[in-house]
C-alpha cells in the first residue's frame, strides 16, 4: 500500500527463529514478492508458515521470468568480457602459438608450461598438518601427458626436475592423459621443508615442493596480478 511502512521496530517486534540465521531468512521470506509482510499480507509467507506446510515446502507456481525488470546494463545486454580483457587476447594468443611451436620441437623441446591445481582433500596449506588428510599416496606430483613425458624422458613414479627463470626443484612424476601437450601441473600450498614451518605433521609426512619457487614477480598485463599460471619452465630427467 503506498501509506504503508515498514519499520525497524516492527520487524524487529514480529520476526521469528530461534536462531540468527533463522531470523534472517524469516525477514528475507516475509520482505520477499512473496512474503506476508509482516502482516501487511495475510496470505503471503514467513518462516514459521514454511515450518508448518507438510514437507516444509510451498509450490509457488512456475517460475517468473524477470531478466529484463532487473538487468540494468546499455541494451539491456550482459557484458561476458571487459574490453580490458577482450584487448589483450592477440597477446595472448600470439604467446599460445610461439609456445606450441616449442613443444613442437622447432625450438625447446624441454619447454613446458606450468598451471597449479587444487585437491579435493587440500585446502592450500591448512589440511597438510592433520594426519587424516595427508594419508595415503603422495598428491605433490609434476602431472604430465605420455607424449611429453616420452619426448623429455620421464617415467611414471620417477623424479623430474623444474627449472624456470628464477629456480628449480626436483618433483616426482605422474603421467596422465588429461593434461594438455606441452603442460605441466603441480600444485600450490605445499612446500613444508621451510625452517619457518610451524607445521610439524606437514613437515614430517606431507612436505612437497613449493611451485612459489618457480614464479617470477612478472605481472600478468590485463588483471596486473602475479603469474602463477602458464609459466614457462623446463623439465628434466631427475
Amino acid at each position: 500500500d503506498a501509506g504503508y511502512e515498514l519499520t525497524s521496530d516492527t520487524v524487529n517486534a514480529n520476526v521469528t527463529g530461534e536462531t540468527a540465521p533463522e531470523r534472517y531468512i524469516d525477514i528475507m521470506l516475509r520482505t520477499g514478492p512473496y512474503g506476508d509482510q509482516f502482516g501487511r499480507r495475510p496470505d503471503g509467507i514467513s518462516l514459521a508458515s514454511v515450518q508448518g506446510h507438510p514437507q516444509a515446502s510451498i509450490d509457488l507456481g512456475a517460475l517468473k521470468p524477470r531478466m529484463e525488470e532487473i538487468l540494468r546494463t546499455p541494451g539491456k545486454r550482459i557484458d561476458l568480457i571487459h574490453e580490458v580483457f577482450a584487448g589483450d587476447l592477440p597477446r595472448l594468443e600470439s604467446r599460445f602459438l610461439e609456445q606450441s611451436k616449442n613443444v613442437a620441437g622447432q625450438a625447446d623441446a624441454n619447454a613446458m608450461l606450468m598451471i597449479g591445481r587444487r585437491h579435493i582433500r587440500d585446502m592450500n596449506s591448512w589440511l597438510h598438518n592433520l594426519k587424516p588428510y595427508v594419508r595415503g599416496k603422495n598428491r605433490c606430483t609434476m602431472k604430465l601427458n605420455s607424449g611429453d613425458a616420452a619426448r623429455i624422458g620421464l617415467a611414471d613414479g620417477g623424479q623430474a626436475r623444474v627449472v624456470s627463470s628464477v629456480g628449480e626443484t626436483f618433483v616426482p612424476v605422474e603421467i596422465t592423459e588429461e593434461m594438455m601437450d606441452g603442460v605441466i601441473s603441480i600444485p600450490h600450498g605445499f612446500g613444508h621443508v621451510y625452517p619457518d614451518s610451524k607445521q610439524l605433521y606437514a613437515k614430517e609426512l606431507s612436505p612437497g615442493v613449493s611451485c612459489n619457487d618457480l614464479i617470477d614477480e612478472s605481472l600478468d598485463v590485463a588483471s596486473s596480478t602475479c603469474i602463477v599460471n602458464g609459466v614457462p619452465v623446463q623439465v628434466f630427467p631427475g
